[in-house]
């Protein structure tokens, strides 16, 4: 019998943009689109049988008792619609939160594994003839703290990866039966190869499963074109880096009345419709997310862009502007807001950073150095100011960070002992962490 999931990952509730809350953008892109629209329509002409959420549920470990209740809310309202949830954590997500009723979830047809462990490294349900294995999402560190004989063995979290799931196979019961992998890691076309602060794995590492839905990048795509290997992204935009990547294309540059020209590019985040059908051939297709607020990204000159938005709604969308210009008035901030009063940030354009780098409008905007960057970051996350010395600290790993990334060498800074200032390097702190 042929089934039908709907694929999403990465809702990060509890996520801020810019310092913009997006509660009320999640609770839209769950509740109503999700949950309501969507369902609804991928449903038209043949019933969706399963929901996949491929990790990071939740922004933080430690969430917030609002942001486990909208959840609880968006289960509860795809399962009164007879469809059963396969769900696993990533790493934004506490394990052993998400798993404190699973047990209980199950009667509801919500299915999430326990933290791995060597007893419990993935889970495995049933929904007729398919089978869903759901691996929470792992380290290679983890990997040889749960299976001892893997120490000297697993030397990446590519060997680790398959060692963990090598071990689905062991069941005979496996054999001969559609299976759809649900994880959280990330995957590349290169072993080893640094995302963030974590090793890619190849795709091939998934050559046994039918069909493998992805979870951590926020983009959608098939890793290396792998065929049946897919993310399909998270439902909202969440950073400027992914909402400016159309800006290149021909189609986004308008000429202004102004005389010049403004490139514009909004984000657009799908949802995957996975068909297996009764012989193990797999179709994949996208059904577009609908949000309360569209995130924009409007590059040009500051006149350009003001005169090409002066006949224009703006009050409804959140914006990101980049300016290719210095020439703007006083006040450019209070006027740029005043039009786009859902403004996420303004900045100038990478080929001005060396020009405008000092520079200041009003008092108003300028490019912020790191210590300003994360000393906001910390007063978010905490209400708090931070103190010299954790500026300090954090301003040093960073510098560090920065060049082992130019160097290459990101790997061995992660295996050495951690320091947070230059004496520690050196010795001098007594071998402080």
């Amino acid at each position: 019998m042929s089934r039908r999931f709907l694929h999403i990952s990465d809702i990060h509730i509890g996520i801020s943009l810019c310092g913009m809350d997006l509660s009320q953008d999640i609770r839209h892109i769950l509740i109503d689109d999700i949950a309501g629209r969507i369902l609804d329509e991928a449903g038209k002409d043949k019933p969706v049988d399963g929901l996949i959420i491929a990790g990071d549920i939740f922004d933080r470990g430690s969430t917030s008792a609002e942001a486990e209740s909208l959840f609880g809310e968006f289960l509860g309202a795809v399962s009164s619609k007879g469809i059963k949830v396969f769900c696993t954590s990533g790493n934004h997500d506490s394990a052993v939160r998400m798993a404190s009723y699973q047990k209980f979830m199950a009667y509801s047809g919500v299915y999430i594994p326990e933290p791995f462990s060597a007893e419990t490294p993935y889970r495995m349900e049933s929904l007729g003839d398919v089978d869903v294995v759901m691996l929470p999402y792992i380290s290679m560190a983890a990997v040889k703290g749960a299976f001892p004989e893997t120490v000297d063995s697993v030397r990446n979290t590519q060997e680790a990866v398959s060692y963990v799931l090598g071990k689905v196979w062991e069941d005979p019961a496996a054999k001969g039966r559609p299976h759809i992998l649900v994880a959280h890691q990330a995957v590349g076309l290169f072993v080893g190869r640094e995302a963030g602060s974590q090793q890619t794995v190849s795709p091939s590492v998934f050559s046994d499963f039918t069909y493998t839905a992805l979870g951590h990048f926020h983009s959608a795509g098939n890793p290396g074109g792998t065929e049946n290997v897919r993310y399909c992204g998270s439902p909202l935009c969440y950073s400027l880096n992914e909402a400016k990547r159309g800006l290149d294309s021909s189609g986004c540059s308008y000429e202004a009345p102004a005389g010049g020209r403004v490139s514009v590019s909004i984000a657009e985040k799908t949802a995957d419709i996975i068909d297996i059908s009764d012989d193990g051939s797999v179709t994949v297709s996208q059904i577009p997310f609908a949000p309360e607020h569209r995130v924009v990204t409007v590059k040009g000159g500051y006149d350009d862009i003001m005169s090409f938005y002066s006949t224009r709604d703006t009050g409804n969308d959140y914006y990101y502007i980049i300016l290719t210009s210095m020439d703007a008035p006083d006040g450019m901030n209070a006027l740029l807001r005043d039009k786009f009063p859902l403004m996420l940030s303004v900045r100038f354009d990478d080929s001005l950073r060396k020009e405008a780098d000092g520079a200041q409008y009003g008092g108003e905007i300028r490019l912020n150095s790191f210590r300003e960057d994360f000393a906001q970051f910390f007063r978010q996350r905490t209400g708090e100011e931070p103190e010299e010395d954790v500026l300090s600290a954090a301003e040093f790993i960073f510098e560090l960070t920065k060049t082992a990334s130019r160097n290459g060498t990101l790997g061995e800074l992660k295996e050495r002992q951690p320091i947070l200032c230059e004496e520690d390097m050196t010795g001098k702190n007594g071998g402080a962490l």
